[in-house]
């Protein structure tokens, strides 16, 4: 008998999910009215006001707002990258935002591709002479956010003073002081040789003299398979202990490292994207997103479907969220 009341009920779930009235993953999401719009807006923006940290966290609907929540951050970048080929800037931006959440030598490892892709010159393509800029990268995380609170607000500082279009100084089109200082700063850290691993000074000294006497030795161009393949043992060797020892060193950089230079790309990306990015649709569905988030959940969002099973305490009942 229960095998039968669990068919007869296998066979109402079909037909409830086929009726048209029923749920779709696919169903449109409720728009809200122009009042339940307004009314959200103007109570976000009270409780923010009656905030006492309020200067702590950022005014909502605005850019920082934006890029400050993960789905606004992504949705934003990928508006960037979806309607422009302008994505090396919000590409550092989100390199900056994973280094800061890495530690130990990951951090180290982190902060040497930003240097490496972002802040030196760009290779120049040898017909077009055009920049060869930094791979694209996506957001697939789903906690990648700006952390509005933890950056210290630099004084103003002229963007058109900071910019460099032609990028003849670093992928991220940026110059004058603020970037030379970060150069700098890196280059202290790489140039470092005082390192605790012993063992490992060894390796890399072994590598390291062995690497240099194949590379130097006149006869290097007779050498037979097994000299060659010593030299190129070697090198692997020495290109490995560098990584190890580069990524050790510049993990103990400071987190505001960057924070100078982060508010003039950031507000680079501003003065290029953000007034389109709020004319779009994009933005539009960002803020009902963001309005359905907020709304509070109610018996008539779940459709009953059927009775999942049965037990002493009463039955459990599968619910879709419409």
């Amino acid at each position: 008998m229960e095998e039968l009341q669990d068919a007869l009920e296998d066979a109402q779930y079909v037909n409830a999910i086929n009726l048209d009235e029923g749920p779709r993953p696919i169903t449109a999401w409720e728009k809200p009215s122009e009042e339940e719009m307004s009314n959200w807006k103007s109570g976000l923006k009270k409780v923010w006001n009656d905030d006492k940290t309020k200067d702590e966290l950022p005014e909502p609907f605005t850019y920082d707002w934006v890029l400050a929540n993960p789905l606004g951050l992504f949705m934003f970048s990928a508006y960037i990258k979806e309607t422009s080929d302008d994505y090396v800037q919000i590409n550092f931006i989100e390199e900056l935002l994973r280094w800061r959440y890495l530690r130990g030598r990951s951090r180290g490892t982190k902060l040497r591709e930003i240097y490496d892709r972002y802040l030196l010159p760009c290779e120049r393509d040898e017909e077009t002479k055009s920049p060869r800029r930094p791979p694209l990268l996506l957001i697939d995380e789903v906690d990648l956010e700006y952390d509005y609170s933890s950056i210290k607000k630099s004084g103003s500082c002229s963007v058109q003073e900071h910019t460099d279009e032609s990028c003849r100084y670093c992928a991220i089109g940026i110059k004058g002081p603020l970037y030379e200082e970060i150069v700098t700063t890196l280059a202290e850290y790489l140039s470092k040789d005082s390192i605790d691993d012993t063992a490992g000074t060894d390796d890399m000294s072994t590598a390291s003299s062995r690497h240099s006497e194949h590379e130097l030795d006149p006869a290097n161009d007779s050498i037979g398979e097994e000299k060659a393949h010593e030299v190129d043992t070697a090198d692997v060797a020495f290109k490995k202990f560098a990584n190890r020892t580069s990524s050790k060193i510049l993990s103990k950089a400071p987190k505001d490292l960057f924070d100078k230079v982060e508010q003039i790309v950031l507000q680079i990306i501003r003065i290029k994207h953000w007034e389109a990015f709020k004319a779009s649709s994009e933005w539009a569905k960002l803020i009902n997103y963001m309005w359905h988030r907020d709304r509070k959940v109610e018996d008539e969002d779940f459709f009953l479907m059927r009775v999942l099973g049965r037990g002493g305490f009463g039955l459990v009942t599968g619910r879709y969220n419409v």
